[in-house]
């Protein structure tokens, strides 16, 4: 409930906002996003030994997480990811293969609910074959990239993860 709200609040603004904000907010989302995932579990790690205690989250801390994540998303939804790798990463020690599953179901569900809002907004449903023929590559892509990921070693799934966050984030700023 509280994530479905998220979600729509981000798409509203980014409806509502002008592009102009849109671009100048992408490239220092991006980098906020990386700069948490690569060292996330660094930081993770440092408060463990400095508390005493494995770090964790309660159940109030991950659902306003996830419900800024989903306002993230819905405004931003191609760094929200990264974005949900380096929440659980921080604050409950997940590695990114055993929460690679997680953050796939939490992307759909924030892509789809802002997906339905923009088309019902917009007028993209007058070129529908445009938009089947971007839903057929979209999942046949997600279904091909979790197949993927499941058979990677953890290594090698965070370091590509990681190079695409860092690749996009210096693409963006470049591109200014």
């Amino acid at each position: 409930m509280c994530e479905r709200g998220g979600r729509g609040i981000g798409a509203g603004a980014l409806l509502l906002l002008p592009a102009s904000s849109f671009e100048a907010a992408v490239p220092w989302l991006l980098a906020f996003a990386t700069v948490l995932l690569a060292f996330g579990r660094h930081v993770s790690r440092a408060l463990s030994d400095a508390l005493g205690q494995p770090l964790g989250m309660s159940s109030t801390a991950v659902l306003i997480g996830q419900l800024v994540l989903a306002m993230y998303g819905g405004y931003f939804g191609g760094a929200v990811g990264i974005m949900m790798m380096a929440l659980w990463s921080i604050g409950l020690g997940l590695d990114t293969a055993a929460a690679n599953p997680m953050r796939i179901t939490q992307l759909a569900a924030v892509y789809l609910s802002a997906t339905a809002l923009f088309v019902v907004a917009s007028d993209a449903l007058s070129s529908a074959h445009f938009l089947a023929a971007l839903l057929i590559g979209a999942v046949a892509g997600g279904a091909g990239g979790a197949h993927l990921a499941r058979r990677l070693p953890p290594w090698l799934l965070r370091s590509v993860i990681l190079t695409s966050a860092v690749t996009m984030t210096v693409l963006y700023f470049v591109r200014g």
